[in-house]
């Protein structure tokens, strides 16, 4: 009777141990994989944020190189509409020097009232055709200084060689007139005119310019390319 009981008491107490193993490794599973999650979590979060800096570079990067390259743009441009300036200038200041014999010669002869007011007339007419041949002409307006298509192609170029392949958005914003010009879609204002959204670069920094125009670049699709970015690399 007594070894029955013992037998009785000893399987109850088997199985009481067993479900107490069990349930731990149930416990112990579980916590693993939840510190499993908590780091993957944490991981992605990490990944994310590396993703964005580097593409923040990237674009960063890319803008400062396309305002380059619209400043040599027009620098060359410049120096092409001058070029025959620049080619005649031995003959223009011969031309200057013919000129000033010339009005020295007639200054020689005023003699009356009259003849100073004609040489007056030629003076100031000889002088405002040789300020004509070697004036420096005034700066355009932006929208004249920049053309969009011209524009929108360098940035291109320079995203796509970075690998930045996502939509983009891109206006420049004259503070004068407190306005977007030369946008390429006419979408996303808002956006483009948060600084914490978009990213903005001066236009030809090189220049003295107390209300300088800056170009607007915005990306609607950010959030979704660096997500994509990074199951590549979890692929």
């Amino acid at each position: 009777m007594l070894i029955c009981l013992f037998r009785e008491d000893k399987q109850i107490l088997l199985q009481c141990m067993n479900r107490r193993i069990i349930l731990l490794v149930v416990f112990l599973i579980t916590a693993a994989l939840i510190g499993l999650m908590v780091i993957q979590v944490y991981w992605v979060s990490n990944a994310y944020v590396v993703r964005q800096g580097i593409f923040e570079r990237s674009v960063t990067e890319a803008g400062f190189d396309v305002i380059n390259q619209l400043e040599n743009i027009e620098l060359a441009r410049f120096y092409e509409s001058r070029k025959e300036v620049y080619a005649n200038q031995e003959s223009y200041f011969e031309s200057l020097d013919s000129i000033n014999s010339i009005l020295l010669n007639e200054m020689q002869q005023i003699s009356t009232r009259k003849d100073l007011e004609d040489f007056y007339n030629k003076y100031f007419k000889a002088r405002s055709v040789m300020e004509e041949m070697f004036m420096v002409p005034l700066k355009p307006t932006i929208e004249h200084r920049i053309e969009k298509r011209l524009l929108d192609s360098l940035l291109s170029a320079e995203l796509l060689s970075r690998k930045i392949r996502t939509s983009f958005e891109f206006a420049v914003y004259n503070p004068a007139g407190n306005e977007l010009v030369l946008q390429r879609s006419g979408e996303y204002t808002a956006e483009m005119m948060d600084p914490n959204l978009s990213f903005q670069f001066q236009l030809f920094p090189d220049e003295i310019n107390p209300a300088p125009d800056f170009l607007l670049i915005y990306f609607p699709n950010e959030r979704r390319f660096l997500i994509s970015q990074m199951w590549l690399l979890l692929a």
